[in-house]
């Protein structure tokens, strides 16, 4: 009895020395493989800033420590999460540890929940934040309505000057166009009604130009024939055709000045004894006719415009009477 007792010992010792040898045999090969894996822990995760309202944005930070600290990395893209939306990550090194930070906005109140990051030698799970609502808690607040969009200061003025523009502009543009038009009528109704004016001012410079080499006789042909145009176009009478003797019937009905009309008729009976009867006319008289002339046409010119004889008249006796001088 006692040898099967004993025996029965012995076998039960063997089988726990076996059982023994295998888990020291399996520790071996098994302690080896853990000491290879990097260790991953996370120190510390705080939320920053400590009140989140949703729609804000937050940053989650947490401090990693691992044994082989290049194996902590970023994920290549954001985890989604529900009601969470991820706006950017980084990684700050400081030291052996790693500091991710990871910028966040809520959508929802209460506790919420981060998703999973995986961030290569571990994955960060379980961070939560508290989101508060904008709303007092004793539920006297109340939503507002969504408010329209805003205009940029100046937007009304702006818009309703451009309307007034859009409205005025065919308008004005046709407003611009009959003046610009008027003013252009006007402007060549002036020019061809100075026409005659024009013409005779530069006969009687060409005159003096020539005064020297031009004999009595020619001399008053010039003059007379451009003076007899000038009261045709200007006075409306005609002077082409009219005798010596008919002149002070015209000139009675169109010049108002009994001296501007004597010193015509004079300067017309000259003329014609110069130039049919070869009177002599000396270099002083016909300077004098050429005055005459010029006084003439100042005093009809004065009666249609002023204007035009101040800047147009005088310039042209300053110059007769200095050269004569």
């Amino acid at each position: 009895m006692r040898s099967l007792c004993r025996a029965a010992t012995e076998v039960i010792e063997n089988r726990w020395r076996r059982a023994a040898a295998l888990a020291f045999l399996l520790a071996m090969y098994v302690a080896p493989v853990a000491a290879n894996g990097p260790e991953f822990v996370v120190i510390d995760t705080s939320v920053t800033p400590s009140s989140v309202t949703v729609g804000d944005r937050a940053e989650l930070r947490a401090v990693i420590r691992s044994t082989v600290p290049d194996s902590v990395r970023l994920p290549s893209e954001h985890p989604s999460g529900q009601w969470i939306e991820i706006r950017s990550m980084r990684m700050i090194e400081r030291g052996e540890d790693r500091e991710v930070r990871i910028v966040f906005s809520p959508f929802r109140t209460g506790t919420l929940t981060l998703p999973d990051f995986d961030l290569g030698a571990g994955t960060l799970s379980g961070a939560r934040v508290r989101v508060d609502s904008v709303l007092p808690d004793d539920g006297s607040g109340t939503l507002e309505p969504v408010e329209p969009p805003a205009f940029m200061p100046g937007f009304q003025i702006m818009a309703f000057v451009a309307f007034v523009v859009l409205i005025a502009a065919p308008f004005l543009l046709y407003r611009l166009a009959v003046v610009v038009s008027a003013r252009s009528r006007l402007l060549a109704a002036r020019y061809r009604a100075n026409r005659p004016y024009r013409r005779i001012v530069r006969s009687i410079r060409e005159l003096r130009t020539l005064f020297d080499d031009m004999d009595a006789k020619g001399f008053y042909i010039r003059l007379v024939d451009e003076l007899r145009a000038y009261l045709t176009e200007r006075v409306h009478a005609d002077f082409l055709v009219a005798t010596v003797n008919e002149l002070p019937l015209l000139l009675a009905e169109r010049i108002g000045s009994d001296a501007q009309r004597q010193r015509l008729h004079d300067l017309f009976q000259r003329a014609d004894l110069v130039k049919f009867a070869s009177r002599r006319s000396d270099t002083e008289q016909r300077l004098r006719d050429l005055e005459t002339v010029v006084d003439l046409i100042a005093y009809v010119e004065n009666r249609k415009s002023r204007r035009v004889i101040r800047r147009t008249s005088r310039p042209i006796r300053r110059l007769t009477r200095r050269e004569a001088a």
